[in-house]
């Protein structure tokens, strides 16, 4: 600001003048300044106020008259001006305000504008403040379409091996936006530039594998603030696989001797814990099954147990087994539940051909055959053929085939089986002439016979075959009838044993005559071999019985009365036969004045006070047996559904139960 004077002298010589100091309005372009006291705000607990002081500021050379101010930010409506203040040091206006973060992390522009109140210009300056907040809440992985945030211990994925899936880490708000993302699920890192990480898992590339099952998937990221460290997701992998089953014995060899102890180990891992099954192939006989990782069973090995063994483990995923073959060493044998018949029937001039079936480990490096009386081994002979057929181990079965009968031919054969372990198996058979079955009836209806002629002729022979029929039963009943009126008068008479005081009775049912052979399978319901043997002898006074399947040594035949019957001294049964008295029917199983009897199903004997199982009876006009007994014939003693009679009684009784 300057002064200015002005002087005159009129034309008389008179001196004058005035001084005058001006007052002048400007506003000089861009001398505004806009300061803060930070341009870069980290908003780090948003329970914090967080402002920032914002000064305009001019010089008092760059205005004239004191200028007013007024603030504004990010393009809002400048607030009311006012006046200024003079700095501290008096060489300039200035005004300030504060600012708040209101729209959360970001970059703020402040806006400052300076007028001249006399001229009315002004001008404006500007400046910019940053907040930097970071992302409100943790990290978030996704898989599958599901996200997954924070430490919660429910945070489990499931997923299948081998499957091909993204694990994906997202960061999400903030200003700026989070960086250097971080990954790692097991052993396996990934980290990203921006706020995002990604971990595939490929068939070619990183597998999704069963090792992968339980591990955690963390992600964490950095933000410019600083105040995102401290956060986390954790994400726990639950990888379904199928079971992986180890299956093992305690023995390097699979070959073992009869009476050995064998150890099997069935393992398996997978998701979920799979079910454990060890079970016997062959049978499907299940040994050992549970809800856990390992199965152990110990056999006491017999031959039996020859075979394969399976350790199986099963999941939602897949049933996976492992198979274990083991073999023991015994002597062939004969199935005990398959019992061929001794007897084989065949006609002359044609073959024979029996079946035995068997089992045992190794399979036979021996066969024979041999005819009674006679060493020669007929296997190899041209009309004798034996073959041993396996079938699932340890069983097999031996073909005997005789061609061209002759005469000589049917008799009685021994097999002999050997396969080097123990006693060889041997084995008698019989074979039986029979006749030839006779050939059907050649001639043939004339194909011109009408159609009425034939449905004449059927009408005829079915009346023929149910009018006799009916004669046959009514001739069967009449002789039945009269059977048992001889059989009741011949037995009136006669006592009782024990003190039974029953009537006496008749034989109503026929019974088949077994052979009763050496075996080791010993049933009392069915012996190891059966076949018309031996005859009857001492039956009972009266001349009549029902017929009875017997033999005599030229051949077989059945008998209906005592004087039918060879005099021999025993008679074997092999099933109870009904017992007939006034009262009631009931089941015995004696005979009428035996030396020798063979039963083979139990009994019950009554006492003479109670009822009692016994396999022993002394009273020679009763035997009863509950239970296998053993015979003793000639010089050897052998397991048998027999049993001897003590004493031969001196007076026909019938037999009392």
């Amino acid at each position: 600001q300057k002064t200015y004077t002005c002087d005159g002298e009129s034309s008389l010589g008179r001196k004058t003048g005035s001084t005058v100091t001006p007052n002048f309005a400007f506003l000089y372009k861009d001398s505004v300044v806009v300061e803060s006291t930070s341009d870069t705000i980290n908003i780090c607990d948003n329970n914090n106020n967080y402002q920032v002081q914002v000064t305009c500021r001019i010089s008092k050379e760059n205005v004239n008259p004191a200028p007013s101010f007024s603030f504004s930010h990010d393009g809002a409506t400048y607030d009311v001006p006012q006046s200024g203040t003079v700095s501290g040091d008096g060489g300039s206006y200035q005004r300030q305000t504060s600012l708040s973060p209101d729209a959360g992390g970001g970059k703020y522009q402040v806006f400052c504008r300076v007028t001249n109140t006399v001229t009315n210009t002004w001008e404006v300056a500007d400046t910019f403040i940053t907040f930097q907040e970071p992302p409100p809440g943790p990290p978030q992985i996704t898989v599958k379409g599901q996200p997954y945030q924070g430490l919660d211990p429910s945070n489990i994925a499931t997923l299948v091996e081998g499957d091909t899936e993204d694990v994906t880490c997202h960061v999400e708000g903030g200003y700026p936006a989070a960086h250097t993302t971080r990954l790692q699920c097991g052993q396996l890192v990934l980290t990203g530039d921006g706020n995002t990480a990604t971990v595939s898992f490929t068939r070619t590339g990183q597998p999704l594998t069963r090792e992968m099952n339980g591990a955690d998937c963390t992600c964490t990221a950095q933000h410019a603030s600083g105040c995102y460290g401290n956060k986390k997701t954790t994400l726990t992998l639950n990888v379904l696989c199928a079971p992986d089953v180890t299956f093992t014995v305690d023995s390097a060899d699979r070959t073992f001797s009869k009476g050995d102890n064998l150890e099997f180990k069935c393992s398996a891992q997978g998701n979920p814990g799979p079910t454990m099954t060890l079970t016997r192939k062959e049978t499907d006989e299940e040994l050992r099954t549970g809800q856990t990782r390992e199965l152990t069973h110990t056999l006491s090995l017999d031959c039996l147990d020859t075979g394969v063994y399976v350790c199986s483990g099963q999941n939602s995923q897949k049933t996976a087994r492992e198979e274990i073959s083991i073999s023991v060493r015994c002597p062939q044998k004969l199935i005990p539940s398959i019992a061929p018949d001794p007897q084989v029937n065949a006609v002359i001039g044609m073959s024979a051909k029996f079946s035995v079936e068997i089992y045992g480990y190794p399979e036979p490096s021996s066969l024979s055959l041999q005819a009674v009386n006679d060493a020669t081994d007929l296997s190899s002979s041209p009309r004798h053929t034996v073959v041993y057929t396996a079938g699932l181990a340890p069983f097999g079965t031996v073909n005997v085939t005789i061609s061209d009968l002759v005469a000589s031919d049917f008799t009685n054969y021994t097999l002999t089986v050997d396969n080097g372990e123990g006693q060889p198996l041997v084995y008698s058979f019989y074979l039986n002439e029979v006749n030839a079955p006779e050939s059907p009836n050649e001639n043939q209806n004339s194909e011109e016979g009408s159609l009425r002629t034939v449905a004449v002729v059927i009408g005829v022979v079915a009346m023929v075959v149910i009018a006799g029929s009916v004669i046959f039963v009514a001739i069967l009943l009449k002789k039945n009838r009269k059977l048992r009126e001889k059989l009741d008068a011949s037995l009136k008479d006669s006592p009782l044993g024990n003190g039974d005081t029953q009537r006496n009775g008749t034989y109503l049912s026929p019974v088949y005559i077994p052979e009763i052979v050496e075996s080791e399978f010993v049933s009392t319901s069915q012996p190891q071999r059966q076949g018309p043997y031996e005859t009857v002898d001492d039956l009972p006074a009266s001349r009549d019985i029902i017929p009875v399947s017997a033999s005599q040594l030229p051949g077989s035949r059945q008998y209906e009365t005592v004087d039918d019957t060879p005099s021999t001294e025993t008679l074997y049964l092999s099933q109870p036969v009904n017992f007939q008295d006034q009262d009631s029917m009931r089941q015995s199983m004696t005979l009428h004045l035996l030396k020798m009897l063979y039963l083979s199903q139990p009994v019950t004997l009554p006492g003479q006070d109670s009822m009692r199982q016994s396999t022993t009876h002394h009273l020679p006009e009763t035997l009863s047996l509950s239970q296998p007994a053993t015979l003793q014939r000639s010089a050897s003693t052998r397991p048998s559904v027999t049993w001897l009679a003590q004493q031969e009684p001196t007076t026909p009784r019938p037999l009392s139960m």
